[in-house]
């Protein structure tokens, strides 16, 4: 019964990332470095968040995807959204590219998340990394969405994708 309620309040709760990071209570969304992005995609750098809500988040490119509730003796309780899994990135990719503009965005796809008892399958995410002039210099905007039950979308923008999206290959790689 708890366990589908945080189900129900995951599908409604849209996350900001504020701060870089983690969450630091302002509205401003956080400035990273060109160096900030290199170290993000060589594995080096994660991005936390969640704002104030119950569940927070942590996205390593290349990595995984997790959400945790951190309580107050430090310990949290954790669940893995997805793993980066070439082959499974390079198929799903294959597919999907055909049915979007991939020009201002870079689509990467996470498997094997934790068992989801509700759809019977593991949890799985499609990161978007949106190329965004509405942002300034290196300023990132983090959000995750659960559309479907143990299905999530989580989107960045910001203008530090636009130099990414001429080093992407075919399959929406980028490597450094």
């Amino acid at each position: 019964q708890q366990h589908h309620q945080q189900q129900q309040l995951q599908q409604k709760q849209v996350y900001q990332l504020h701060g870089q990071g983690g969450h630091t209570g302002t509205t401003e969304p956080p400035v990273i470095s060109k160096e900030a992005l290199k170290k993000l995609l060589r594995n080096h750098h994660c991005f936390t968040g969640g704002g104030q809500g119950w569940w927070q988040f942590e996205f390593c490119y290349g990595k995984h995807v997790k959400q945790y509730h951190r309580h107050p003796d430090g310990s949290r309780d954790e669940v893995l959204l997805g793993l980066f899994d070439e082959t499974y990135h390079r198929e799903m990719y294959r597919e999907f590219k055909s049915q979007v503009n991939t020009a201002k965005s870079i689509h990467h796809f996470y498997r094997h998340g934790d068992f989801c008892e509700e759809v019977g399958e593991n949890r799985k995410v499609r990161v978007r990394m949106t190329c965004s002039k509405n942002l300034q210099g290196g300023q990132v905007s983090l959000s995750l969405e659960e559309p479907r039950t143990c299905e999530y979308s989580l989107k960045l923008h910001s203008p530090l994708f636009c130099d990414m999206l001429e080093m992407v290959d075919e399959d929406g790689l980028v490597s450094l």
